[in-house]
């Protein structure tokens, strides 16, 4: 009797124990679009659906993957609202303030040159929180 008690009492405090166990899950979110255009400073400009579909789930201090084309390497853009808000020479992406379309850019560069990127490239643009 005891013993059987003793290994409910331990059945029991067990299943309490691996039942509560926190677990972590990442949330990745996914956009993908083509560059709409280059603006004069050689920020690109995303197209007017992958903006919309950006504005809906990017937050600022987001950090991004970026993709451009097939093969091209990971660029990380933080979110951000204005482009002195990371140091010069760093990634970002912003929202512009006239248009609200998706601006990826470098901070006092120019993105589309340093990358080698044209009007109409794919973009692949990855979160994961």
């Amino acid at each position: 009797m005891k013993l059987t008690l003793k290994y409910i009492i331990f059945s029991f405090s067990a299943l309490i124990l691996f039942g509560c166990a926190v677990k972590t899950t990442k949330n990745v979110i996914n956009i993908v679009g083509q560059i709409g255009s280059i603006d004069e400073y050689g920020n690109v400009v995303l197209d007017k659906k992958s903006s919309a579909q950006a504005k809906a789930y990017l937050e600022l201090g987001d950090s991004l993957n970026v993709h451009f084309g097939e093969d091209s390497e990971k660029l990380i853009c933080k979110m951000v609202k204005d482009y002195g808000d990371v140091p010069v020479g760093d990634y970002l992406a912003r929202f512009d303030n006239d248009t609200d379309l998706l601006k990826l850019a470098i901070n006092q560069g120019q993105i589309s040159k340093t990358n080698n990127l044209r009007k109409g490239m794919a973009v692949s643009i990855d979160v994961v929180r």
